[in-house]
């Protein structure tokens, strides 16, 4: 999965494909952000935490349930981007900073604005992304409030799979060969 950030940042995140249909896919992921990331005093993002999202081909905006080490629900996590690109080799979305985080409880907090005003005061992106990411954000914050967050379907899609441990297994192993050949 391709995941570019303007103005000319581009991360690879290697996926598990869990489903796919004409909507959008589900893949899981084990999670290596730069820095934990830390909502009301509580680490909900951290490395070796796993990610199963829901990525849409119409939406703007991802759903990602984490979990920690342990395996714990921690919330979910949605990041405000383009929908999501299939490619010949993979998939690609555009990030468009803003992000939201949902605590199990329902409570909630928009992360990343600074950097969403950075960017559009930079023009790293277009009168269109900006408006779309606003109003995307102000879509996802009023479904939480009202507890129609995330849909049911979504909900049902980013359970943590049963076989969970072959699947992150696999993914780590697959994630130290492509890390050992870009090394050598």
């Amino acid at each position: 999965m391709r995941f570019k950030r303007p103005p000319a940042n581009l991360v690879l995140f290697p996926a598990a494909l869990l489903h796919e249909d004409a909507e959008g896919l589900v893949t899981l992921n084990i999670l290596h952000p730069t820095e934990h990331i830390v909502v009301n005093g509580l680490t909900v993002v951290d490395r070796g935490y796993l990610g199963v999202w829901y990525v849409s081909f119409l939406e703007w905006h991802d759903v990602g349930a984490v979990y920690n080490t342990e395996k714990v629900f921690m919330g979910y996590y949605s990041d405000i981007a383009t929908p999501i690109k299939r490619l010949a080799n993979g998939y690609e979305m555009t990030d468009l900073f803003l992000d939201l985080w949902v605590f199990p409880d329902g409570r909630h907090a928009v992360l990343d604005q600074d950097q969403f005003d950075k960017a559009a005061a930079e023009r790293w992106l277009d009168k269109n992304q900006i408006n779309q990411a606003k109003t995307e954000l102000e879509k996802l914050v009023k479904a939480v409030k009202s507890k129609k967050f995330p849909p049911s379907k979504i909900k049902r899609l980013i359970a943590l799979p049963e076989d969970v441990e072959d699947i992150a297994a696999a993914l780590q192993k697959l994630q130290t060969n492509v890390q050992h050949r870009h090394m050598s």
